[in-house]
C-alpha cells in the first residue's frame, strides 16, 4: 500500500525521489511475499512496473533488466483465469517493447506482441480504457515489426487496431489524443509502403485533430507537432505544394521550442526542419536555408553518438544537405564529406535492416557523383553494385522501386559513354523501360519513360516510337492529378520537348502522319486538361444527359479549385479521380471513343481542305517542315 502511494505521489508531481522511495517499499514487500505466498504474484508485478517506469525516466538498462524477470515471475504465479491476467500480460510486453527500442532484439518484439495479443483475448469488449490500450500498444507492437521484417499484414492489423481504439472514444474524449496519434503514425507507414495519397491525408487530418485536442503544455504536444511535420513533408514531396513545406518548417519551429536543446525529442525537430528548409532551398534557391538545413542536421547529428539508433538517418541527412551544396557551390571537400557519412551509415545498417536500402541509394548516387567530377571507373562499378542489391530489396509495386531502376539507367548509360559499348546502353534503356512500368510512383514512371525515349532515339531503336508514346500518355496521367495550373505548368515546361523530338523520329522513319499526330498531341496536352473542363458536351447530353451533367460539373469544381487559394487537397484529388472515372464512362458511348485524346491523323488532315497547312518542328534533333 505505501509503494502504491508513493506511486501516485510520483505521478502526480514527477519528482524522482518519490519512484526511488516507491522501489524501496515494493522491494519491501516482496520480502515478505515467499515462494507459494498468494499476493507474491502482485508484489512481483507492483516493483516490475516501479523499476519499468524509472528506466523510462533515467534510461539505466539496468532497472529494465531487473524488471523483465520479475514481470515472467509474476505471470507464471498468476492463477488461471485471474481477473487481471491481460493487465499482467500487458505490463510484461511494455517492458520487452522497451528493451527491443533500446537493443534491437525482435525476439524481444515477437514475444512482446505475442503477450499483447493474449491481453486482448482476454480483456473485456466493453468500451473501456483497458480495450482502448490494449488495442493501441498491440498495434504499436505491429507496426514496429512490420518495420522489422517488412509483413504487410501486420501493418494492415496495426491501422485496423488503431482505428478500433480510436472508435471507442467520443469525440473530445481524452484517450482519443493517444488513438489519433497512433493511427496517424501507421497511416503515415501505410502511405510509405505503397504510396497511396489517402492514407497520407488520413495521417494528416488525424495529427491536425490529435493537437486540436491538446493543451499548451500536453507532454505529447511536440511529438505530434513531429508527426504533422513528416506527414506534411511527404504530402509536398507527392504534390510541391509551397503552401504544406512553410506549413512543415513552421511546425518543426513550434516543437523545437517545447523542449531544451539536448532534449531527446530536439533531435528528431531538428531533423525535420533541416529537411524542410532543404525542400525549400531545391524550390525557391536561398542559399541560406541550404546552410541553415545543414547546421540543423550537424546539431542533430551530435545528440546521436555511436551507438544511438538514429545515429544512421542523421548520417545520411547531414550526408544528403552536403552533397547538395556540392551541386551548388562545386567544392569537393562537401562531396568526399557526404561519401565518408554514407558509408558509416551504412555500416550501421546490417542486411536485413528497414534503412539499408535507403543507405545504398544515397551512398550509390553520392559515388556517381564522384564519378562524374572525377572520372574512376571503381566509383562508377560501386554505384552500381549498391543499386542493384537496392533494388533487390524492393519488391514488386514498391514505391521506390521506379527511381531504383531509373538510377541504374542512369549508370550503364555512364559506362555506355565511357566505353561505347552498346550492350551498356541496351541495359540502361531496358532499366528505364522497366521503371516506366511499374504499378506506382508515376513521376518517375514518366522519368523513366522519358528517358526510355530519348536514349533508343540516339541509337534509332524500334522502341522509341512507343516510348514517346507512353511518355506522353504518362504526362497526361500526371497532369490529372496535380492539383493546380501552376504545377501542371511546371511539368509542361520540363517536358515541353516531348512532342517535338518524337516527331523528328518519326520524321527520320518518313512517318510524317505519326509526327503530325505527336505534335498535335503535345500542343493540346495541357489545353486537354484546362480547356477540357470546358469542354462543350452538347452531342453528349443528347446521347446521356445525366452522365453529362455529372461530367459539367466536376469539371466546373475542378477548374474552380485548380485557380483558387487555400484548396482542399483531399477534396481536389477525389474530384480528379472521378473526373477520370466519367471520363471513361463516357468514351464508351458510341462515337466518342476518342473524346479529350489527341486528334487521329485522317481527322487533322480536313483543315487542309482548303488550302495547305505547314507545321514547323524545332527539336534538339533538328528542325523539319511537314507539308
Amino acid at each position: 500500500d505505501l509503494g502504491c502511494a508513493l506511486k501516485e505521489q510520483y505521478e502526480q508531481l514527477g519528482k524522482l525521489d518519490y519512484l526511488d522511495e516507491t522501489i524501496i517499499a515494493c522491494g519491501r514487500a516482496l520480502d515478505l511475499c515467499p515462494l507459494g505466498h498468494h499476493s507474491r504474484f502482485r508484489a512481483l508485478n507492483d516493483l516490475a512496473i516501479a523499476l519499468w517506469t524509472r528506466y523510462g525516466h533515467l534510461g539505466v538498462m539496468e532497472d529494465l533488466e531487473k524488471a523483465i524477470p520479475l514481470h515472467v515471475e509474476a505471470l507464471d504465479l498468476c492463477p488461471p483465469g485471474h481477473l487481471d491476467m491481460y493487465m499482467f500480460l500487458g505490463n510484461s510486453a511494455l517492458a520487452l517493447q522497451s528493451r527491443y527500442e533500446k537493443l534491437g532484439e525482435v525476439k524481444d518484439l515477437e514475444q512482446a506482441v505475442t503477450y499483447y495479443e493474449q491481453a486482448l483475448d482476454l480483456c473485456d469488449p466493453t468500451p473501456s480504457a483497458e480495450l482502448d490500450r490494449c488495442l493501441n500498444n498491440l498495434g504499436t507492437a505491429l507496426q514496429n515489426r512490420y518495420l522489422e521484417l517488412g509483413d504487410v499484414e501486420d501493418l494492415k492489423r496495426a491501422v485496423d487496431y488503431h482505428g478500433q481504439a480510436l472508435e471507442l472514444c467520443l469525440p473530445g474524449h481524452p484517450n482519443s489524443f493517444g488513438s489519433l496519434v497512433n493511427l496517424a503514425n501507421a497511416l503515415q507507414t501505410m502511405f510509405e509502403q505503397n504510396g497511396e495519397m489517402k492514407d497520407l491525408e488520413k495521417a494528416i487530418s488525424c495529427c491536425e485533430q490529435a493537437l486540436d485536442l491538446c493543451p499548451t503544455n500536453h507532454p505529447g504536444k511536440s511529438a505530434c507537432l513531429n508527426n504533422l511535420a513528416n506527414s506534411l513533408q511527404a504530402r509536398y514531396d507527392q504534390l510541391g505544394q509551397i503552401a504544406d513545406l512553410e506549413k512543415v518548417i513552421a511546425t518543426n519551429e513550434q516543437a523545437m521550442t517545447m523542449h531544451p536543446p539536448d532534449h531527446i525529442l530536439t533531435s528528431g525537430s531538428l531533423n525535420n526542419l533541416a529537411n524542410a528548409l532543404h525542400s525549400r532551398y531545391d524550390q525557391l534557391g536561398e542559399m541560406e536555408d541550404l546552410e541553415r538545413a545543414i547546421s540543423c542536421h550537424e546539431k542533430a547529428l551530435n545528440l546521436h553518438p555511436a551507438g544511438h539508433p538514429d545515429r544512421s538517418m542523421s548520417l545520411n541527412n547531414l550526408a544528403n544537405a552536403l552533397r547538395t551544396r556540392y551541386r551548388h557551390l562545386g567544392e569537393i571537400g562537401d562531396l568526399e564529406k557526404t561519401i565518408v557519412c554514407h558509408q558509416e551509415a551504412l555500416e550501421l545498417c546490417p542486411l536485413g535492416h528497414h534503412f539499408r536500402s535507403i543507405s545504398l541509394h544515397n551512398l550509390s548516387s553520392a559515388l556517381q557523383s564522384r564519378y562524374d567530377w572525377l572520372g574512376d571507373i571503381q566509383d562508377l562499378e560501386s554505384s552500381i553494385n549498391y543499386r542493384k542489391e537496392a533494388l533487390d530489396s524492393f519488391p514488386e509495386g514498391h514505391p521506390h522501386r521506379a527511381s531504383t531502376l531509373n538510377n541504374l539507367g542512369n549508370s550503364f548509360y555512364s559506362l555506355y559513354l565511357k566505353f561505347e559499348n552498346e550492350e551498356d546502353l541496351w541495359r540502361a534503356i531496358t532499366y528505364h523501360k522497366r521503371a516506366a512500368h511499374v504499378t506506382s510512383d508515376l513521376p518517375n514512371r514518366l522519368i523513366g519513360a522519358k528517358q526510355w525515349a530519348i536514349k533508343a532515339h540516339v541509337q534509332g531503336y524500334t522502341s522509341t516510337i512507343p516510348a514517346y508514346t507512353l511518355a506522353l500518355e504518362l504526362l497526361q496521367q500526371h497532369l490529372a492529378l496535380l492539383p493546380s495550373i501552376t504545377s501542371q505548368q511546371k511539368l509542361i515546361e520540363k517536358s515541353s520537348y516531348l512532342s517535338l523530338d518524337a516527331a523528328a523520329f518519326a520524321i527520320s522513319l518518313e512517318e510524317p502522319e505519326t509526327a503530325i499526330e505527336f505534335l498535335e498531341q503535345g500542343r493540346s496536352i495541357l489545353w486537354s486538361k484546362i480547356q477540357g473542363y470546358r469542354q462543350s458536351i452538347v452531342d453528349i447530353s443528347e446521347m446521356a444527359p445525366h452522365l453529362a451533367k455529372e461530367f459539367q460539373a466536376v469539371s466546373s469544381q475542378l477548374e474552380n479549385n485548380a485557380t483558387s487559394d487555400g484548396m482542399d487537397l483531399t477534396a481536389q484529388r477525389a474530384l480528379s479521380e472521378k473526373w477520370t472515372v466519367l471520363l471513361g464512362e463516357i468514351r464508351k458511348l458510341d462515337g466518342f471513343s476518342d473524346f479529350l485524346k489527341a486528334t487521329s491523323f485522317n481527322n487533322l488532315k480536313l483543315a487542309s481542305a482548303g488550302g495547305p497547312v505547314i507545321m514547323v518542328n524545332i527539336s534538339n534533333w533538328g528542325s523539319d517542315a511537314i507539308v
